[in-house]
């Protein structure tokens, strides 16, 4: 089977879902023996480095085609423009070799595929990883544009990640729940130990309104400095994103900066390290869909504080499974983080088991991509 994908940001050495991605992409050329084009922008990042060609991988059988001219990821017109060149890409590439379906990802790369779907007449399936706006029932442009995107426009098949996505009045009626999933090998195969001296406290993600940092600021300084001195706590930010001043002001307001730090996103491998390095992952987001960060904290055997919103409340079970607290409540949120230091939390041993069994059982690669595999052939017969 010949499919094209599309994803508008490509890194991902990075983490989060460019990770799905490319492991989407390899599971399917090794166990489905598919060829896959995965059609990207070119970009230029923070730092300064250029990606621009092309690139082949997994034995030639994944081919990385970058379209556009080099720009930042957040300059919002070159975005808009690169949807028609990478479409156009698409209906060149098509008449070279042509596709079974095209499989999109995030909301400009849709565009980008719909807009092929319309000349090629292919099959196109929509993986929703999120719904930010919809979530936060803020109204403005951005909202109904996003609205429109998921709910509106048609497509052969919708795959979303969480299961609240379908409280939304939606004119797809082909909707499917696959949730995300994670390597468990890259856990296993890395060679890391924990500081016993240090007790570290782990965000991975954007700096940014819907992911709460604030409010896992306001939780960190209701905890008595005492016991964030006697126990030695760190709390690390590793992070992309655009809003690094707004919480570095306020770490500065609660004269936090002996304890919380401010770190660049790094390559997947060092990640990896710093899940297995923490004694504890929290994420207290005002919107999610499923963040792979959690399963990965769970994999790497942290508890994990998550809120009631998104993804983590499809798992939840009496706190078997990890602690789930109310959005915006840094009070109850800081009362966990101080018992979880002081080792008052029952059994924690053994939830923490639990929740590595449920990765186990449900959120590896091979399964959720037969699942995925499965929907492909029933779009082709």
């Amino acid at each position: 089977m010949k499919i094209a994908m599309v994803i508008d940001a490509w890194d991902p050495i990075v983490g989060g879902w460019q990770v799905h991605v490319l492991n989407l992409c390899k599971k399917l050329i090794s166990n489905h023996w598919c060829e896959v084009d995965l059609f990207v922008r070119s970009l230029r990042w923070e730092d300064w480095k250029i990606y621009n060609q092309d690139e082949l991988l997994c034995n030639w059988k994944l081919k990385i085609i970058r379209c556009w001219r080099p720009k930042t990821f957040f300059n919002f017109f070159e975005r808009i423009l690169s949807i028609f060149s990478i479409a156009l890409k698409i209906i060149k590439e098509y008449k070279r070799q042509q596709y079974d379906l095209i499989h999109a990802h995030a909301f400009l790369g849709l565009l980008s595929w719909k807009i092929a779907s319309v000349f090629l007449k292919i099959p196109i399936i929509w993986t929703i990883h999120w719904a930010n706006l919809l979530d936060k029932w803020t109204r403005s442009f951005y909202y109904y544009v996003e609205k429109i995107l998921l709910t509106f426009i048609k497509y052969n098949l919708e795959i979303t990640v969480w299961s609240s996505f379908l409280i939304y009045h939606n004119f797809n009626k082909n909707i499917k729940i696959i949730w995300n999933w994670v390597n468990i090998e890259d856990f296993r195969n890395v060679n890391s130990f924990k500081n016993t001296n240090i007790y570290k406290i782990l965000f991975v993600w954007r700096l940014e309104w819907t992911k709460g940092i604030d409010i896992l600021i306001e939780a960190i300084n209701l905890i008595n400095r005492s016991i964030l001195d006697n126990s030695n706590v760190q709390i690390h930010l590793i992070w992309y994103g655009y809003q690094e001043d707004i919480y570095k002001t306020l770490v500065t307001k609660y004269n936090l900066e002996k304890y919380i730090f401010f770190r660049w996103k790094i390559i997947w491998e060092d990640l990896v390290k710093e899940y297995l390095t923490s004694n504890l992952f929290v994420l207290p987001s005002r919107t999610e869909g499923f963040w792979i960060t959690i399963i990965e904290a769970m994999t790497a055997k942290i508890p994990v504080i998550a809120t009631r919103c998104g993804w983590p409340v499809d798992i939840i079970e009496n706190w078997i499974n990890w602690f789930l607290i109310e959005k915006e409540n840094s009070i109850k949120l800081s009362e966990i983080i101080n018992d979880l230091i002081n080792n008052k939390i029952d059994n924690i041993y053994k939830i923490i088991d639990n929740w590595y069994k449920t990765v186990v059982e449900k959120y590896t690669w091979d399964n959720i991509v037969n699942q995925i595999f499965k929907e492909y052939l029933i779009l082709n017969k």
